[in-house]
């Protein structure tokens, strides 16, 4: 009993930390920069797409500076 409770609090710890390595960002098509959901300077672009942060940051994209992601 004590060790599938044990497997349980490890699989739930493992759990979190996955979840908060995955955070959301968002670029525009054109742009080089990603950002976060509320930054004032993709508030009126077009075509923009979300992706994890640690992809967005392979594939070339550096962090906005007004918005600090």
């Amino acid at each position: 009993m004590k060790r599938k409770i044990s497997i349980i609090i490890l699989l739930i710890f493992v759990s979190l930390i996955f979840a908060q390595s995955t955070t959301k960002v968002y670029v525009t098509a054109s742009g080089k920069k990603y950002h976060t959901a509320y930054c004032r300077t993709i508030s009126k672009s077009k075509n923009i797409k979300s992706m994890d942060k640690e992809a967005a940051k392979r594939a070339g994209y550096t962090a906005c500076k007004v918005c600090n992601p």
